[in-house]
């Protein structure tokens, strides 16, 4: 059977195509192999001059054209594969086609019909209607949500005509969020059946005022009551007996606006109280943004007192005009090289009879300084440093008296015992019984002296002649001092045990002498009245820490007569003395020097002891 194309003359189909308004095309299969194989193209056999127009095709041009050939961007498109089923099928179909042009896409109302081997494509450009439901969709969808975001009320009034009560209409959504109600739980219902506490939290009241005067409002408020607490954007107008009304929840925002808020009021608060000055300024430039002066944009009290004035009449000042002077002062510079590099400064000024500790960083445009009065400090530190001046000058003094001590009052006691020993000597038979015992006390009171005087020289040369710190090997140290007291070791018959001391920084001689008084005590202070009585000396070091830092731990043990814990302060002082000279002799100073040695060495020294139980000293060291 012949298609229609063939039946009727080419030239009357192509006016009658022509005449149509839609775009036409006739087409037919492009197959690879049969009549029953598969189409792979379409060929266009005629095309109304609306369809040339519209595919940019000019006349005759498209003649023996596929589609392939002119849009091959369609052959990969739901479009292709119905118009191909039209003619495998025999079927019409209809469908709407949409470009895929993202900047300006058109859309098609499409029609395909067969014709025997052939068939018959009509479209028709429906982009403007596409695009008019489009905007009415987007309008719907817009007067939807605006409804949705109000709830609608109608005035309840009594016989009198007064506003009694509101009827729900329609419900904000936005409300159903923030109290959990549907619109099925709201609308018909009575708004303070509902609401109870609208009445005396004062919000009924503003409705029937706004109902009453037919005005709008609109508001931010805090409701608490009915079991809720938000925050709420509120907006209502009067509408006929009744009103319409719009909130937004805004507990979040304002939750956070108050925390800012109180933050700020605590930073003022700390501010006003804090006893150093606090200011801001910003930078003030010329029209080439040149930095000409400051103006004080916020000042706490202190700065205000400083300032001899008040906060008020400095907020919003200029620098200048505060002080007058200010450009030509260093502290003006500082200002400028804060503000100018960012980089933070610290300096001290002086205003008036007061010193100022300044710190200043940049913000913004300008800077933040924080004064601290350092008056007094300042003032301190002068006196300090006089002190110090006369202290090196005391020391000076100490130093001449210990040249003295060791060369003007030791000679003459050299003398005396010379003398006193030649006297002894020579005329000894002759001087009696009295005259050898005075002679002898004399002897005994001159080397006492001589000793005094040698113990004070040590105890002042520990502070006066410091030499820098060197290892110095402990063992060393107490093998030395024991080889010292070897003789004294021998006639107590002492026992000592001891375990191994380390290598510790500090003074060798300091420490020999710390040792020598340690030890000379502990053999010293024994029962003279049990002859049996063994002397027995322990000598204990352990390694300690203390927050981080490592300490040496040496205590020095004994047997002795001990002492009353009370006086455990008073025998590290000098001339100190718990028992009398005659029993047991010395000068009193053997423990002080023991205690300034410890401390020049970063140390402490401590004692522990009870009556004829024996005494520890514990010294403690730097490791």
């Amino acid at each position: 059977m012949n298609s229609m194309v063939e039946s009727v003359p080419t030239t009357w189909l192509q006016r009658i195509l022509d005449a149509a308004i839609h775009g036409m095309i006739v087409y037919e299969a492009v197959r690879t192999g049969g009549a029953k194989s598969a189409i792979t193209d379409l060929r266009i056999v005629l095309a109304n001059q609306k369809a040339e127009a519209d595919l940019n095709l000019l006349a005759g041009d498209w003649q023996g054209q596929t589609l392939r050939d002119i849009y091959p961007s369609l052959v990969q498109t739901p479009f292709f594969n119905q118009l191909i089923a039209v003619l495998d099928t025999g079927t019409s179909c209809q469908f709407t086609f949409a470009t895929e042009d993202k900047l300006s896409p058109r859309w098609f109302e499409v029609s395909a019909s067969n014709l025997d081997h052939q068939a018959i494509l009509s479209y028709h450009d429906i982009t403007e209607k596409h695009q008019l439901e489009q905007q009415v969709d987007e309008y719907k969808h817009l007067i939807d949500n605006a409804l949705a975001g109000v709830s609608h009320f109608t005035s309840v009034r009594d016989s009198t005509g007064k506003i009694i009560d509101f009827t729900y209409k329609s419900y904000n959504k936005a409300a159903g969020m923030v109290t959990g109600l549907t619109a099925d739980d709201v609308v018909g219902k009575s708004m303070l059946e509902l609401f109870p506490e609208h009445n005396s939290s004062g919000f009924f009241s503003k409705w029937v005022e706004l109902v009453e005067k037919g005005e709008s409002v609109r508001f931010q408020d805090r409701y608490q009551g009915d079991g809720y607490d938000f925050w709420f954007d509120a907006q209502a107008v009067a509408w006929k007996d009744g009103f319409i009304r719009s909130y937004i929840d805004i507990t979040p925002i304002k939750t956070a606006e108050l925390a800012q808020q109180r933050q700020a009021e605590l930073l003022d608060s700390l501010l006003m109280a804090a006893p150093m000055a606090v200011a801001l300024y910003e930078a003030v430039r010329n029209a080439a943004g040149e930095i000409e002066d400051f103006v004080c944009v916020h000042v706490n009290q202190a700065a205000a007192d400083a300032l001899q004035s008040s906060i008020k009449e400095l907020t919003g000042k200029r620098m200048t005009a505060i002080n007058p002077n200010v450009k030509a002062s260093y502290a003006y510079e500082h200002y400028r090289h804060v503000v100018t590099t960012g980089e933070p400064v610290q300096f001290e000024r002086q205003l008036g009879n007061q010193w100022f500790q300044v710190s200043m960083v940049k913000f913004g445009d300008g800077f933040v300084s924080a004064s601290l009065d350092v008056t007094e400090s300042r003032l301190y530190r002068q006196q300090l440093e006089a002190a110090n001046q006369e202290l090196l000058h005391s020391n000076d003094n100490l130093q001449q008296f210990a040249y003295v001590a060791s060369h003007d009052l030791q000679e003459p006691l050299r003398k005396i015992r010379a003398f006193g020993d030649l006297i002894s000597e020579r005329y000894g038979t002759e001087l009696g019984d009295f005259g050898q015992d005075a002679l002898q006390r004399m002897q005994v009171a001159a080397g006492r002296m001589s000793r005094l005087i040698n113990d004070l020289l040590i105890y002042s040369r520990i502070t006066t002649h410091r030499q820098p710190f060197t290892p110095v090997d402990l063992e060393g140290i107490l093998n030395d001092v024991l080889a010292d007291l070897d003789l004294r070791i021998a006639e107590t018959g002492a026992v000592i045990q001891r375990d191994h001391l380390p290598v510790i920084a500090g003074d060798a001689s300091q420490l020999r002498q710390l040792f020598q008084n340690l030890l000379t005590n502990a053999l010293k202070f024994h029962p003279l009245d049990s002859p049996d009585h063994l002397v027995h000396i322990e000598i204990r070091c352990q390694r300690t820490e203390t927050d981080g830092q490592g300490w040496y731990e040496i205590s020095v043990i004994d047997n002795g007569i001990g002492f009353d814990d009370k006086y455990t302060d008073r025998i590290f002082q000098v001339f100190q003395r718990l028992h009398a000279q005659q029993v047991y002799p010395g000068t009193g100073v053997g423990l002080a020097i023991c205690f300034r040695v410890v401390d020049s060495h970063g140390g402490t020294i401590s004692a522990t002891s009870q009556p004829g139980k024996g005494s520890t000293f514990l010294v403690r060291l730097p490791a």
